[in-house]
């Protein structure tokens, strides 16, 4: 009965004992992981998205100096720069376009149809004129006034110009709220609307056609990088609804965007007997005449780049389906009237409309008033345009020199259209195009 123990059997009975006394206690959780651990799923949700919108934030940020880096692109490699334009003498300086033409002008705004600009060519007491009218329409996040020298010349030639003041206004977030970023986004997507710009140009050229010194069926729509795009829509709607209205249109740099109805080139050829120019140039780095925005730079194929399309046009395609090229391929099925493409071998966005890059600066700051960079918002505008607009436009006045030659062919072509139909011939006007030396090609349909 005193039978001992099993051999091992108390080392087992040892080693148990210190397994079991090694187990060191159980650690109190820390505050941090108490709370992580009692997080509801709705605030895991909110935390996630929190975290998305301040990458967002950043991300809106970068695309913001993306516009900038675009609009103030280098020229493409190889190509000339607008100082060696201005030097070849291309442009006339007998031109009208230099000078203003025989008429005063009044400036004044309007609050119906809506705010817009009105510039009338002044008449002598007891005169009672008629003009031909030009309804303008202005670019994405381009106020009107910063298209007012030009557009109060081409009033003084005879034209009664009224130019839309809505969706001018575009914001950047700020760095200290990055919930600012959902009214960025929002206001952004309000301000690319092309569908209502396009309702805007036809509310004014009701307006207009309503005025007594205006000759209701000789009119033009004329418009600059997004008011380029929506010309070219409201002038497909005018043709089958006032088939008589509008004579001619002209886009500069044209911006065949996804955010109207349809876009332009697929309405190119619905505008009947209305005469299309189209200008634009290569070295443009938002709306080239064809291929990939930014190409000069690369930055058009960066993330930044498809991430800015995503989110405010609805769209990966940076070439903006295919450009002028394609706005001009969708035209040249009409044999009710003549369509031309001039293309510019160099020339910014902004410089084949006239702006400076002082104009640019300003506009800049405007945009980016709200970001919260302070003094360093300045310095960055600045590092924008010394690198790309000045590195073009090396003369101080080449872009309102070049904005010339712009409005001078404008000018040929409504007179030719417009003013003086029966007498008009753009044949001379496409050939004086072909002998300009800085004119890489010109393309034209016409009718039969």
């Amino acid at each position: 009965t005193n039978r001992p123990p099993p051999a091992g059997s108390a080392e087992r009975g040892r080693g148990a004992g210190a397994r079991q006394n090694s187990v060191s206690p159980r650690r109190r959780p820390s505050q941090a992981e108490r709370t992580k651990a009692t997080m509801t799923p709705l605030a895991n949700r909110t935390a996630k998205k929190a975290t998305k919108t301040t990458a967002a934030a950043l991300v809106i940020m970068c695309c913001c100096s993306l516009f900038l880096s675009l609009a103030l692109g280098r020229p493409l490699p190889g190509e000339r720069s607008p100082r060696a334009l201005l030097e070849s003498g291309a442009i006339d300086p007998s031109s009208p376009a230099k000078g203003k033409g025989q008429y005063g002008v009044d400036k004044s705004s309007v609050t119906s149809p809506h705010k817009a600009l009105l510039f009338v060519p002044q008449q002598s007491d007891g005169e009672n004129a008629t003009f031909p009218a030009v309804v303008f329409a202005h670019g994405l996040c381009g106020p009107a006034n910063l298209y007012e020298d030009w557009l109060e010349r081409l009033a003084s030639h005879g034209y009664i110009v009224m130019a839309n003041q809505e969706q001018e206004e575009c914001k950047t977030p700020s760095i200290w709220n990055p919930f600012s970023i959902f009214d960025s986004i929002g206001n952004l997507r309000a301000q690319s609307d092309g569908k209502k710009m396009v309702q805007h140009v036809l509310e004014e050229a009701d307006f207009l056609a309503a005025r007594d010194d205006v000759r209701p069926n000789d009119m033009a729509l004329v418009g600059h990088s997004m008011g380029g795009g929506a010309v070219i829509a409201a002038a497909a709607e005018l043709a089958s609804s006032h088939s008589n209205r509008i004579r001619s249109v002209v886009t500069v740099a044209p911006w065949n965007g996804s955010t109207f109805k349809n876009v332009p080139s697929s309405v190119a050829g619905n505008l009947g007997d209305t005469d299309l120019l189209i200008l634009c140039s290569r070295n443009d780095q938002i709306c080239p005449c064809s291929g990939e925005i930014g190409l000069a730079t690369g930055i058009g194929s960066s993330w930044m780049s498809y991430s800015f399309l995503q989110t405010i046009f609805y769209t990966s395609d940076n070439t903006w389906q295919g450009g002028a090229q394609a706005i001009f391929d969708g035209a040249k099925g009409n044999k009710e009237a003549n369509t031309t493409l001039v293309e510019f071998k160099s020339g910014g966005h902004f410089a084949l409309a006239g702006i400076s890059d002082d104009a640019i600066r300003k506009l800049g700051a405007q945009m980016s008033s709200g970001s919260g960079l302070g003094g360093f918002n300045q310095f960055f505008i600045n590092a924008a345009v010394s690198s790309g607009e000045e590195v073009s436009n090396q003369s101080g006045d080449a872009a309102a020199k070049l904005g010339d030659q712009v409005l001078q062919y404008t000018l040929d072509f409504l007179k030719d259209t417009v003013q003086q139909p029966e007498e008009g011939n753009i044949a001379t006007l496409v050939q004086q195009a072909k002998d300009n030396p800085d004119v890489a090609e010109v393309e034209q349909s016409t009718k039969a």
